[in-house]
């Protein structure tokens, strides 16, 4: 009778996937805090923070799940994003991310890591989820995003023009813009990181 086959080395995440993995998430999570700066001078503007990020940051993450390909690569990047603003008080977005981990997990199991579409799926779930953990609570909580905001000693005028602006018909607008840079972005990686993915994949 033979015993089960134990994961091979291959298959486990090694010293030089762990480094990738925390050098390319930290950048992607600087680049996040950069995108939300630039655009946070404006609450109708500080919508497309998402969208800024999609685009931007896919290269980080074709980097990653490209060069790793190995399982909990996705899991681990999105839980590491989501544990850093966790730190800074952005709980609702670590939830969100864990769960994003999980989808991009499955999306990217049995060669998916060097697949454009693939990567591009698990890419837009990250989003998402950053999506929702920016915006979440000023539409569906308005008060308690109000009370946090105030809490860190942020203007209550450009709070309310936050939230009104997350309940308002540009938040859809601003959700397609982010999911259509995402799929732009990840295009511009591939192109960056060709010998990355598998030839003729789309």
């Amino acid at each position: 009778m033979s015993s089960p086959t134990a994961p091979t080395a291959t298959n486990r995440l090694g010293v030089r996937d762990l480094a990738t993995i925390g050098i390319f998430t930290a950048l992607l999570f600087v680049l996040s805090i950069v995108t939300g700066t630039v655009t946070s001078l404006h609450p109708m503007v500080y919508l497309f923070n998402p969208a800024l990020l999609a685009l931007l940051g896919a290269v980080f993450y074709a980097i990653i799940v490209t060069r790793v390909q190995k399982r909990g690569a996705a899991f681990l990047t999105a839980t590491i994003f989501g544990v850093a603003w966790g730190v800074l008080g952005g709980w609702p977005l670590t939830v969100l991310m864990l769960i994003a981990g999980v989808f991009g997990e499955v999306v990217l199991a049995r060669g998916g890591a060097a697949k454009l579409s693939r990567i591009t799926g698990a890419w837009i779930a990250f989003t998402l989820a950053n999506y929702g953990g920016v915006f979440g609570a000023a539409m569906f909580a308005a008060d308690s995003f109000r009370a946090s905001g105030e809490g860190i000693g942020q203007d209550p005028g450009y709070i309310n023009d936050v939230i009104s602006a997350a309940q308002s018909q540009l938040a859809l607008v601003a959700l397609g813009v982010m999911v259509a840079l995402a799929v732009v972005g990840m295009l511009f990686a591939r192109r960056m990181l060709r010998k990355h993915f598998s030839p003729g994949q789309a």
